[in-house]
């Protein structure tokens, strides 16, 4: 089993509910990246944070580093 995952919330066959749902049933933290945030996912998913595209980076690896500590 993966420790956290991250998921872009736009795919082109799709989104990522699915996925998610899945991470939530065995309690694996998660983090939504994108360049346009899709608000009824991050509603279905409030816990998961999100992160903007333009900032991914340096955003991505401390909310990462909080996650996994």
């Amino acid at each position: 089993m993966p420790s956290a995952a991250v998921l872009d919330i736009r795919l082109r066959d799709g989104d990522v509910n699915l996925l998610a749902d899945d991470l939530d049933l065995y309690d694996i933290p998660y983090v939504f990246c994108s360049g346009a945030p899709d608000f009824a996912m991050m509603r279905r998913h409030p816990a998961a944070p999100l992160i903007l595209k333009p900032a991914l980076s340096t955003e991505l690896v401390r909310t990462l580093r909080n996650m996994l500590h």
